[in-house]
């Protein structure tokens, strides 16, 4: 009995270490003080590690305690405190329950969801997504999060093709993902990475099926699109050399285009449009259409406005 009331102090003494600092900051934020000291606050923050000591053996309780607070700290100051340096607060609340309960989904999902929303702590939301790929590798939504956040946030579409391609290699990801990995990809110019991490993928799906179908789709449009921005740039350089549009596409053979011309994965050939100075292939419209049909989504039409963005010089 004795043994068990300490242990009971002990744990009390520990949720009262990590709550102290809160209900400091809360006191001030519900007074309407003008300036919070959240560094201040935050000295008196213990470790995980210590946390985790002196918890004896209750570390998830502990971490429940204060994910709980930590909601609730954004339930009362998101969008009613210009003071935006209680997400400090909030975000050293995450980690310490991240760091005594490591495999729980939600702590590392929502905390870094919260983080990151309008923008306010999106380096620190990342942290949280990245503690959480390391103790739960199976989970999708982790490098997911890091991709939204590098795309949204940070304006950088190679970094978020990099954590978006490992999302969608994980076993409970969405097969949307797949493709939208590829996209990304197609987007900054890695266009041979695309194709590869699509290649791995179709050798994971059953052939007939509408995912592998669907992914074949994927790497024709970007095969297509391949030949036609390397076309694309040697247009432009013989724009700038004799300031007017060849005849044919195949004038720039030898003069600003150089290997291999490339095949047209559509079955046509890559053409000029007159006028607009647009690279596409000749059957590209009929083809897409075609498949749409074959792959059940929609009729049989001359796909004019869909596909891949064209490439304009």
């Amino acid at each position: 009995m004795q043994k068990h009331s300490r242990m009971v102090v002990a744990w009390l003494l520990a949720v009262s270490v990590a709550a102290w600092p809160l209900w400091r900051l809360q006191v001030a934020l519900h007074e309407g003080a003008a300036r919070v000291d959240v560094e201040d606050a935050l000295r008196f923050v213990p470790s995980g590690k210590l946390l985790s000591l002196i918890t004896l053996g209750y570390d998830n309780l502990v971490a429940d305690f204060l994910w709980i607070r930590g909601i609730a700290l954004f339930g009362e100051q998101y969008q009613l405190s210009e003071d935006l340096r209680w997400y400090d607060w909030l975000y050293q609340l995450i980690d310490l329950a991240t760091d005594l309960d490591p495999l729980d989904v939600s702590f590392h999902k929502y905390g870094g969801l919260m983080l990151r929303v309008g923008g306010a702590r999106v380096d620190q939301s990342n942290l949280i997504f990245s503690k959480g790929m390391r103790h739960i590798p199976d989970e999708y939504f982790m490098p997911f999060g890091i991709a939204m956040n590098y795309l949204e946030f940070k304006h950088d579409v190679r970094r978020a093709a990099e954590y978006m391609r490992i999302a969608s290699t994980r076993r409970n990801a969405p097969f949307y993902l797949r493709n939208l990995a590829a996209t990304l990809m197609d987007r900054t110019q890695q266009n041979q990475a695309a194709l590869l991490f699509l290649d791995e993928q179709l050798q994971m799906l059953e052939p007939g099926t509408l995912q592998y179908r669907t992914v074949e789709v994927k790497i024709m449009e970007v095969k297509h699109d391949e030949g036609a921005v390397r076309l694309q740039r040697a247009l432009a350089e013989y724009l700038s050399l004799h300031h007017r549009l060849p005849d044919t596409l195949r004038e720039l053979q030898g003069r600003t285009f150089f290997g291999d011309w490339p095949e047209d994965p559509y079955g046509g050939e890559y053409t000029l449009e007159p006028g607009t100075g647009l690279v596409r292939s000749s059957a590209y419209h009929t083809a897409r259409a075609r498949i749409r049909k074959q792959l059940g989504l929609g009729s049989e039409r001359n796909d004019e406005e869909s596909g891949p963005v064209p490439h304009k010089t």
